[in-house]
């Protein structure tokens, strides 16, 4: 929104531990699943 996108078309979705990048319990994994995926509506 501070670059000038609409709210509207900004939606959050948590999958929390249900869709991990990374199995594991090191704090390597835990780093990958730690993120924000971008994605272009469609």
């Amino acid at each position: 929104m501070l670059q000038g996108v609409d709210p509207s078309l900004i939606e959050v979705v948590s999958y929390g531990e249900e869709r991990p990048a990374a199995l594991g319990s090191d704090e390597a994994s835990y780093a990958l699943n730690r993120r924000v995926e971008m994605k272009r509506a469609q």
